[in-house]
């Protein structure tokens, strides 16, 4: 069994570690750092883009006059040196620099390159410990020291270090050469943008029975991948196309998220800011890392809304003669409401997915479908396809088809007619829109129901299908290229 070295050995012993605390301590003569620690922190604010955010950390400071080596510790691992915005009042900033070298015995031995350690070493004879003073020479391939007069590469025994290199953190840290005018007590502030959090919107509506009323809220989705825990921060979100150049960031721009300010729960507050939308969220919001954090941001109920049914029919079905079998169109299924203030609403709506549910008879919340929706200006309307429809369909078939001579050279004309059956097997009543794509010059020669041209590129007929019951669509479009 080994034995323990005892401090009672006797004189002898006692003058041997005095000796190796002054070997290890007499290089030791730089002036120690001024350290900025979290606890230090006065403010933090978050300016999320997609992707990218401005970080802005406030904390107190004790500042010596003269120059200063700050440490200011606790920084996001991802952060984008090359931002970096130290402000702080009678303070000129000389150097700035960042390190990321977590305390790990490999670090600790590489700090120690060309300096003065203790070898540790157990007599086998005895079981004691023996200290010999040491110079570290390489870590390369294994541990070079100069012990005495001579050089050991097959080290059996342990180093003793007299302290920690200052360069070695728990936490990624900015390191200053600073300038102060003055001493004492101060603010400090640290400006700096940091890749690996980005944020995007989510929306959660419930449709009401009769398919006319929607309760819609809105969720922020942060994503924090930046490494670093971000503690009761001030949340700001920006609107608009932000450029970031590749110096910076990579990418050459990062299409920044909107969100609302209405909402009966949130409070927030928002403004322009340049040719961008800044909004702030009311509350504090501590972010951790590799994780999810959705913060509410509206909530607005009874939202009027329509139900919309249509069938769509193919591009370039009217310059050929199409096949003897009828197509069989299932009914796509649209939600539409307005952005506005009269509909509760009224405000930005960022670009994000919408889901929807609705109850069933038993009351229980069915989903009913999603749908991204890009960036909504207020007075525009929301257009959610949810799916197709089960019980309202369409057969549509070509009855006539004929070539007409066009009015110019290179220019063919065409005469196709359609017979499109809507059926309905609900028992209620709907409206389906049918909607044909038509390029080209064109217009409608004969047709059984009035059509609409909403676009240069489309006709639309608005028709009424009783409940189990069918109508016919028919219509002849005259297309010259």
């Amino acid at each position: 069994m080994k034995k323990k070295v005892s401090f009672c050995r006797g004189s002898v012993f006692f003058s041997i570690v005095f000796a190796l605390v002054i070997f290890l301590l007499c290089p030791l003569s730089a002036s120690s750092s001024t350290v900025l620690k979290k606890a230090a922190r006065k403010g933090l604010t978050l300016t999320i883009y997609n992707n990218i955010c401005l970080v802005r950390d406030i904390r107190e400071v004790d500042m010596p006059s003269g120059l200063v080596d700050l440490v200011f510790q606790d920084v996001s691992p991802k952060i984008v040196p090359n931002t970096i915005l130290f402000i702080c009042r009678d303070t000129k900033v000389l150097e700035q620099s960042f390190r990321n070298e977590p305390v790990t015995p490999k670090n600790i031995l590489r700090n120690f390159i060309g300096k003065k350690v203790i070898l540790a070493t157990t007599n086998p004879k005895t079981g004691e410990d023996e200290y010999r003073p040491a110079v570290l020479l390489s870590d390369k391939h294994g541990i070079v020291l100069r012990v005495g007069n001579h050089i050991e590469t097959d080290i059996r025994g342990r180093l003793i270090y007299p302290d920690l290199p200052e360069q070695l953190q728990n936490s990624p840290s900015l390191y200053f050469q600073l300038e102060s005018m003055s001493s004492g007590k101060r603010t400090a502030e640290l400006d700096y943008l940091t890749k690996g959090i980005h944020w995007r919107a989510d929306y959660t509506g419930i449709l009401r029975k009769d398919d006319s009323l929607l309760d819609l809220r809105t969720w922020i989705s942060i994503t924090n991948r930046s490494g670093i825990i971000f503690e009761h921060a001030s949340v700001q979100l920006v609107a608009g196309d932000v450029n970031i150049s590749k110096m910076s960031s990579p990418g050459t721009a990062y299409r920044a998220l909107s969100s609302g300010n209405a909402g009966a729960s949130t409070g927030k507050a928002s403004e322009k800011l340049f040719e961008y939308h800044l909004y702030t969220v009311n509350r504090p919001v501590t972010i951790r890392p590799n994780g999810l954090k959705q913060v509410s941001l509206s909530y607005t109920e009874n939202i009027p809304c329509k139900k919309e049914l249509v069938i769509e029919g193919s591009n370039y079905s009217f310059s050929r003669k199409m096949g003897p079998k009828p197509e069989k169109i299932k009914a796509k299924v649209f939600l539409l409401f307005k952005n506005t203030k009269d509909s509760g609403l009224g405000f930005p709506l960022p670009r994000g997915t919408m889901r929807l549910f609705k109850a069933d008879s038993n009351n229980r919340l069915q989903f009913i479908g999603d749908n991204v929706i890009d960036h909504v200006a207020e007075g525009e309307t929301v257009r959610l396809k949810l799916g197709r429809s089960f019980d309202v369909t369409g057969i549509r078939r070509q009855t006539t088809f004929r070539k007409i001579p066009g009015n110019a050279k290179y220019r063919y004309g065409f005469e196709s007619s359609y017979e499109i059956a809507l059926h309905n097997a609900k028992g209620v009543p709907v409206t389906v829109k049918v909607a044909e794509p038509l390029s080209g010059d064109w217009n409608i020669i004969q047709e059984n129901f009035p059509h609409e041209k909403p676009k240069s590129d489309i006709a639309v007929w608005q028709i009424r299908v009783p409940a189990k019951d069918k109508k016919i669509l028919k219509y002849t479009a005259r297309v010259v290229y």
